[in-house]
């Protein structure tokens, strides 16, 4: 009952993100200019442009130079308990994440990126330092109109300890999912250019995922079927300070129903004006599986930069 009362209150911020999406847009501060590329001619102003075509990808201004690759990397601290890929419950203590984005073809709007996470913990037997688990999503994203981006991608998620044996690993969750974004704010706009800013990129998603299997909270595993994802944030403090959500509500196939309920809620502070990109975060991770009523939060604070 204790964890599934935090899991609610978790989401609470939510509601001022959403109050504050309106304000955020207006100060924004960055010009809706065109996408940094190679390729293509003078694109007419923003206010000519209509609304849901393609970003054009053509020479940026000066101050905006092209980008090759984007990202961002992070280390974080931990606390509370994650459900491994074999269903085996341990401690994450610490991890390194990395979000790393390159161009296949930017005329067209395409482009590769890879998200990757990297578990250390304990287990519930005691002080046992390891490594834990591994996970990856790889995939293409294509910018095909508009602000609107199709995603196809393999995720992979691996336990690295603690399987069946208490010496050998064992156990993984891996499959395909497809995805369709809609990003709300002018800051995709400067996709492929320096000023880019992938942290403040919000977006709402629909997706599916055509197979294999993910691990619940209660530990076994299921068949997912369509998800539903929103990334959305809210400044406090201008280029300083704000608020962030990224919710992702993840269906079953058979039975169909509502299966997990992922969120990620907390505050970003950018205290350096020398390092603008320096980005240090404290929230809550949470997965509530909604069949059994289980949740598992997970507090943590990082140091990230976006690249």
């Amino acid at each position: 009952m204790f964890q599934r009362f935090l899991a609610a209150t978790c989401l609470l911020p939510v509601l001022l993100v959403l109050s504050g999406s309106a304000r955020a847009l207006a100060q924004e501060g960055i010009l809706d200019t065109p996408l940094g590329s190679v390729i293509g001619e003078q694109s007419p102003p923003p206010a000519q442009r209509p609304p849901f075509t393609r970003l054009p990808f053509n020479d940026p201004p000066a101050e905006r130079a092209f980008r090759m690759v984007w990202g961002i990397a992070e280390m974080d601290g931990y606390l509370g308990q994650r459900m491994a890929p074999n269903g085996w419950l341990y401690h994450p203590d610490y991890g390194i994440n990395l979000d790393f984005n390159i161009w296949l073809w930017p005329a067209a709007g395409l482009y590769l990126y890879d998200e990757s996470l990297f578990w250390m913990g304990t287990t519930h037997e005691g002080l046992n330092f390891t490594k834990r688990e591994f996970d990856m999503d790889v995939g293409v994203a294509w910018n095909y109109y508009g602000r609107l981006e199709a995603r196809v991608f393999g995720y992979s998620q691996n336990n690295l300890n603690r399987g069946l044996s208490p010496a050998g690993s064992s156990g993984f969750n891996d499959g395909l999912g497809l995805e369709n974004r809609y990003y709300l704010n002018p800051i995709y706009d400067a996709l492929g250019t320096s000023d880019y800013d992938l942290a403040k990129a919000t977006f709402v998603s629909l997706g599916y995922f055509p197979t294999k299997t993910l691990t619940g909270a209660d530990g076994k595993q299921f068949h997912p079927a369509l998800f539903a994802r929103a990334y959305l944030t809210w400044d406090i403090i201008k280029e300083r300070c704000y608020l962030f959500a990224d919710m992702a509500l993840i269906t079953q196939r058979e039975p169909f129903n509502a299966k997990l309920l992922d969120t990620n809620i907390g505050a970003a502070l950018r205290p350096f004006w020398q390092v603008p990109r320096l980005e240090f975060r404290a929230g809550c991770l949470d997965v509530w599986d909604m069949q059994v009523g289980n949740a598992r939060p997970v507090g943590y604070i990082n140091v990230r930069y976006i690249f």
